[in-house]
Formats: C-alpha cells, structure tokens, sequence
C-alpha cells in the first residue's frame, strides 16, 4: 500500500497472530491495532520498538532507530 512517510509515533507491544497486525501503544497510553506493511511482515519489529504510523490509514510504516539516549541505560543493574 502507498502511504505518506509522515505520522504519528508509536511503541510496539506485540505482534498478532498471523503476522499482519500488531497491538502498538501511542498518545496517552492508547492501545490500538495496526497493520504492518509489507517490509515489516518481513521483519517484524520486536516489543518495545519505536514504529512510525500513518494515523489514517492504520498502518505501520517503518520502525525507527531508538534515541541515542536510551543506548546509553543499563538494561542490568548490577550488584554492588
């Protein structure tokens, strides 16, 4: 499907069954479900990815590198 490369920004939860949808999270911790374009069916995003959404159409563009900021926390904390 062509679609615009502009939207809103959403976090993926998970990926339905089936592989052609997904549950994602956006504004106000609104659940909803989208679809997943083509190249994501490929390769699906995982939990917790950032995924651009075209807001009228409901579908799920392209997944986005995270802010460099959350590279630098510690998925661990480690005893001390």
């Amino acid at each position: 499907e062509d679609a615009e490369q502009a939207g809103e920004v959403v976090t993926m939860k998970e990926v339905l069954a089936g592989g052609e949808r997904a549950l994602v999270v956006g504004r106000a911790d609104e659940e909803r479900v989208a679809e997943l374009c083509d190249a994501l069916q490929q390769a699906p995003p995982r939990s917790g990815d950032i995924v651009l959404m075209d807001s009228r159409s409901g579908l799920l563009l392209e997944k986005l590198p995270r802010p460099e900021v959350e590279e630098l926390v510690l998925e661990e904390v480690p005893d001390i």
